[in-house]
C-alpha cells in the first residue's frame, strides 16, 4: 500500500482471470488492464461489488508521457462525485484509444477483497445497469410482498414467529438495498462515509 504507480508498474504481475479473489487482508492489490484498441470514444470501466472502500484508477495522461492520472471511487466516496454518477456500480470513464492502452487500479478495502472488472462501451455498461435495476426491483417486489403478508398475518393473529419473520424481511430488504449499492445516492454527500456505515450495520443486522 506504500508504493506508488511509479514502483509498482515494475513489479511482476500474475495474470487472472476478470476477477480478483484475494480474501479479507489488510494488503492493497494491484490490478493491471490492457484495454483493446477500440473505435469507441469512450469506454466504462464497471466494477463491483458495490461495497469496496476505496478503488484508485492510474490512466496514462496523453498530454505528458510517462505520467499518471488518477481517479478514486468506492462507498467512501460521495455517489455525487463518482466518474459513473448515473450508475449504481463503481467505475470509470475511460477514452477510448486506436491503440493497447494499459491502466491501474488499485484497491484498498476493509472489506473482503473481491472486484470484478469489465471495460465495456457505454452503451453496453448503461444496458447492464438497466437489466440489474429490472431485475432488484422484481427482487424486492417479492421481498415486500413477503413482508406484507407476514405484517398482515400477524396483526390478525398474533405469533411471536410470524413477527421475527417480518422484522427479518424488513432487515432483509435494508441488507439487499445496501449491499447492492442503493443506499449511495441517499447519502449526503458531505458524509460519503455513512453509505459504508449503514451497509456494515444491515450486513451485521
Amino acid at each position: 500500500g506504500q508504493l506508488d504507480i511509479n514502483t509498482v508498474q515494475h513489479q511482476h504481475f500474475q495474470p487472472i482471470d476478470n476477477l480478483l479473489i484475494a480474501g479479507y487482508t489488510p494488503a492493497t492489490q494491484w490490478m493491471r488492464i490492457t484495454i483493446r484498441p477500440t473505435s469507441t470514444a469512450h469506454i466504462e470501466l464497471r466494477i463491483r461489488p458495490t461495497y469496496l472502500d476505496e478503488i484508485t484508477l492510474y490512466s496514462p495522461d496523453p498530454q505528458q508521457p510517462g505520467k499518471w492520472l488518477k481517479k478514486v471511487t468506492g462507498d467512501r466516496h460521495a455517489h455525487q462525485k463518482r466518474d459513473r454518477h448515473n450508475a449504481i456500480t463503481h467505475g470509470f470513464v475511460i477514452d477510448g484509444h486506436k491503440v493497447p492502452t494499459v491502466y491501474y487500479l488499485k484497491l484498498h478495502t476493509t472489506s473482503t477483497s473481491l472486484m470484478h472488472v469489465e471495460a465495456l462501451p457505454d452503451d453496453e455498461a448503461s444496458l447492464k445497469e438497466m437489466r440489474q435495476h429490472i431485475l432488484v426491483v422484481i427482487y424486492l417486489a417479492i421481498m415486500l410482498w413477503l413482508g406484507f403478508w407476514s405484517a398482515n398475518d400477524f396483526i390478525s393473529k398474533p405469533q411471536l414467529l410470524t413477527g421475527l419473520f417480518t422484522f427479518y424481511q424488513l432487515a432483509h430488504i435494508f441488507y439487499a438495498l445496501a449491499i447492492l449499492g442503493y443506499l449511495a445516492p441517499w447519502t449526503p454527500t458531505d458524509q460519503p462515509a455513512l453509505n459504508d456505515t449503514l451497509t456494515s450495520i444491515a450486513i451485521l443486522t
